[in-house]
């Protein structure tokens, strides 16, 4: 796999973004903070209330201790389970402005450029896919699937290898990473990009997007 800084493909023509389709890392790629525990503190809040967000923060020292795939599940275990999924509004209304306020702006600018734009996240795809599709245009979304048992969120997601696209898909794409988050692993997915573009200042905090 060849990287590229975005950058270096300001100036010199090794990609033309707007023939391409690019795989974004949303958390290692298009938001400037690579950290979910805020949005999922905001599901635990508006989704089960005081009590659940009180237990996520409680637990959220044990999680700086874990591996972040273990950190999510657990996560994702104390904000959702017993969830009603038909009633969780919060993944369409509330969410999606707070991930707006935490997208970088090069990530935007490089989204902006692309003809297909694929955003791989390690959230649930019930946190991200209303955003990434009705606010950044996004035409497909990867994330794992929230199991449900008669109507309720059980806690549990489905395993890893069902959350990421087929090798085939990804050949071919341009993966969209970040060179400032190397505390985090980039999924697996983007091991089969033939390029991959490394954003150096996601931080930027302006992205002209509505609110």
């Amino acid at each position: 796999m060849t990287s590229f800084t975005f950058s270096c493909l300001q100036t010199k023509s090794h990609v033309e973004l707007s023939t391409k389709t690019l795989a974004f890392d949303v958390e290692g790629g298009l938001l400037k903070h690579s950290s979910t525990f805020p949005y999922f503190m905001l599901v635990a809040l508006e989704g089960g209330g005081f009590f659940r967000g009180l237990l996520l923060l409680l637990v959220y020292p044990l999680l700086r201790c874990l591996s972040e795939e273990m950190g999510i599940r657990i996560m994702v275990m104390v904000s959702f389970c017993g969830l009603k999924k038909e009633s969780f509004v919060v993944g369409r209304v509330v969410l999606p402005k707070f991930l707006l306020e935490g997208v970088g702006f090069e990530g935007f600018e490089v989204m902006r450029r692309s003809k297909r734009r694929v955003c791989v996240s390690r959230m649930p795809r019930a946190m991200v896919e209303c955003f990434l599709k009705e606010y950044l245009e996004v035409e497909v979304v990867v994330g794992r699937e929230l199991r449900v048992f008669r109507g309720f969120y059980t806690g549990f997601m489905e395993e890893e290898g069902e959350y990421f696209v087929e090798e085939q898909e990804s050949v071919g794409y341009i993966g969209v990473l970040s060179s400032a988050n190397k505390s985090i692993e980039a999924p697996a997915v983007f091991s089969h990009c033939k390029v991959s573009l490394l954003l150096t200042n996601i931080n930027v905090s302006s992205t002209g997007l509505p609110r």
